[in-house]
């Protein structure tokens, strides 16, 4: 979603102008590829901190890219009705969020930023990470449930940097505890009458040459 955000960030902070990003490589995700572009430009400076903050850079920069993209990316898409709403899938991947989001919340408790005194790339993998999160999805309840890693969200949120590069965030009134609620899929954006969807356990022909493998079964 906002993952390409990462690289006219880390851009804006250096003073740069944010430059293309060069892996085509459709294998990857577009959060790594932009990831990997944003690493790139911020390599040798001042935002991959000091030596001994590179583990701590690697690590939640890693949690950005590899935990929480993934995971809302099983939520948006069926919160905003683009694909089918599972409702255990969706709880699932919100209550990983809420772990992620606990796990930043306590290390941020005893400091300003997450891997130094200053802020590092690893503050803005997180903040791009979670920027639709406490924009659209979390609400205050949730927010007050992580007060140090809201606070840091904020701080970053705040920087000149950051509003050139990414804008203003308005933070979400609703709370993510709506969305385990929702019990309807929405198919097509209109229909005269109602239709059922079903199993059917007779076996489609198989045209020969065809695209579609043989199966026992199918859905009507």
């Amino acid at each position: 979603r906002n993952s390409r955000d990462i690289v006219p960030l880390v851009a804006a902070f250096l003073g740069k102008e944010a430059p293309a990003c060069c892996c085509q490589d459709e294998s990857v995700s577009p959060a790594v590829r932009a990831m990997t572009a944003a690493r790139a430009l911020a390599r040798g400076s001042p935002l991959m901190g000091p030596c001994k903050a590179c583990t701590l850079i690697d690590k939640y920069s890693f949690i950005a890219v590899a935990e929480i993209v993934p995971a809302l990316e099983a939520i948006f898409p069926a919160v905003e009705g683009k694909t089918a709403f599972i409702k255990p899938a969706v709880v699932a991947a919100a209550e990983d969020v809420k772990r992620i989001c606990k796990g930043l919340d306590a290390h941020l408790a005893t400091r300003t930023f997450l891997a130094s005194e200053r802020i590092t790339f690893a503050d803005l993998a997180i903040y791009i990470a979670l920027r639709d999160v406490f924009g659209k999805l979390f609400g205050a309840a949730f927010r007050a449930e992580f007060p140090h890693l809201t606070r840091h969200f904020v701080t970053i949120a705040n920087q000149d940097e950051t509003i050139n590069a990414c804008g203003e965030v308005v933070l979400a009134e609703k709370d993510l505890a709506t969305i385990k609620t929702k019990r309807t899929i929405q198919f097509v954006d209109w229909c005269p009458t109602g239709f059922k969807i079903g199993i059917n356990y007779q076996p489609p022909a198989v045209v020969p040459n065809g695209d579609l493998a043989k199966v026992q079964r199918s859905l009507l």
